[in-house]
């Protein structure tokens, strides 16, 4: 069995995201991918906008009924910092003996892969798929010492562009009352402007 585990803030969750998910689970032949929304980021200078409970619940609500994603409250029930290390091996407890995990990631996140707590420890847990982001070169000499771990390791390097929009400019875009519906599932939008969520977000 093989199951991807995609963690992220999803503040909001969008379409980028979804399409991420089915890219790696179509090109790994993954069994199901896992939507793990962080509790506190390790690395993250902002803590998320809206609750951890709210952004599980827009996940499900972009989830909709396929049954090839899922989502996991791991995280977001976890007092303290979010280390990664720690919700793999809660996975690899919790799931059938044997089961193959792959950590799906970003280009921008795996930049500072070598910065997460334990980061060789979460090599033997998983194998890791990283996702080409528009605007990064993954050429740049800033990225040698992890072109050698990858090398040295199972990670899988998926060099298809996925569309450009990040969580943040969506939040930017809702406080200036311009139109997103195009970057979320229209699900998702209602749920925002039902809720009230991101008009008071502080510009960086």
């Amino acid at each position: 069995m093989k199951i991807g585990i995609f963690g992220g803030t999803f503040d909001p969750v969008h379409l980028g995201h979804m399409e991420v998910a089915a890219l790696a689970k179509s090109y790994l032949n993954l069994d199901k991918v896992i939507f793990v929304p962080a509790g506190c980021p390790q690395l993250k200078q902002l803590l998320p906008s809206a609750t951890g409970k709210q952004r599980l619940e827009m996940v499900k609500i972009a989830i909709g009924d396929n049954d090839r994603f899922n989502t996991s409250d791991l995280e977001i029930n976890r007092k303290g910092p979010t280390f990664t290390i720690d919700t793999l091996k809660e996975m690899k407890e919790m799931l059938p003996l044997g089961t193959q995990l792959w950590l799906i990631v970003g280009a921008d996140a795996f930049k500072e892969f070598n910065k997460w707590e334990n980061y060789n420890d979460i090599l033997k847990l998983a194998r890791i798929c990283v996702i080409r982001r528009e605007g990064l070169d993954m050429g740049n000499e800033e990225f040698n010492h992890l072109k050698k771990l990858a090398f040295e390791n199972n990670v899988v390097f998926i060099n298809k562009i996925t569309q450009h929009i990040s969580s943040t400019k969506i939040k930017k875009i809702i406080k200036q009352k311009e139109k997103v519906k195009k970057y979320l599932n229209p699900k998702v939008h209602d749920y925002i402007v039902s809720n009230g969520l991101y008009k008071t977000v502080k510009d960086k």
